[in-house]
């Protein structure tokens, strides 16, 4: 996880993932070249989608059974951002400071 906060009273759990859609096939990491193909020829904003699911899929359910939030802040490096990452970033934004 890369950020833990409190918001009235809940705990959450950040997870920030930036994605690549035309990371190169010769990564000598293996899952790099298979999230490449699975990426190269969806339309835009599908890399940050697999890679916001992926993040869901690996630590959603812990987080929540240990009584977290969790919100993957998922981006792609041309800049297409995720619903739930604007939604998270609007929700902050919006709320008034402590006088």
């Amino acid at each position: 996880m890369d950020v833990y906060c409190v918001i009235d009273g809940h705990d959450y759990l950040l997870d920030v993932t930036i994605a690549h859609p035309c990371r190169p096939d010769d990564s000598p990491i293996p899952f790099h070249r298979t999230v490449n193909r699975r990426s190269a020829q969806v339309p835009g904003g599908k890399t940050a989608e697999l890679a916001e699911k992926d993040k869901i899929d690996k630590y959603g359910p812990t987080a929540q059974a240990a009584g977290f939030r969790f919100v993957p802040l998922a981006a792609e490096t041309f800049g297409r951002w995720r619903e739930k990452t604007v939604d998270f970033l609007k929700m902050l934004a919006e709320r008034k400071p402590l006088a």
